[in-house]
């Protein structure tokens, strides 16, 4: 039983460190104020601003819809 014990307070304890230390907040009186702009990717889309792979990105043909039990009939 000191065994299972033992094993009970160590991942307990695990557990808990494991919390503290992926916390997020480091401050949790203060909220985190923001940093600069922030970028949405939509389809994986590049940004306006990056104009190269934009271009890139453009030039790729539409995918194709899926049409169910295509090929199946004879």
């Amino acid at each position: 039983m000191k065994r299972g014990t033992a094993l009970g307070v160590t991942l307990v304890t695990g557990v808990a460190l494991l919390g503290t230390a992926c916390s997020s907040q480091t401050n949790p009186g203060k909220p985190t104020a923001a940093s600069g702009p922030v970028t949405i990717t939509v389809n994986g889309m590049p940004p306006a601003t990056d104009a190269f792979n934009r271009a890139k990105f453009d030039l790729q043909p539409e995918p194709q819809p899926h049409t169910r039990g295509a090929g199946l009939r004879a």
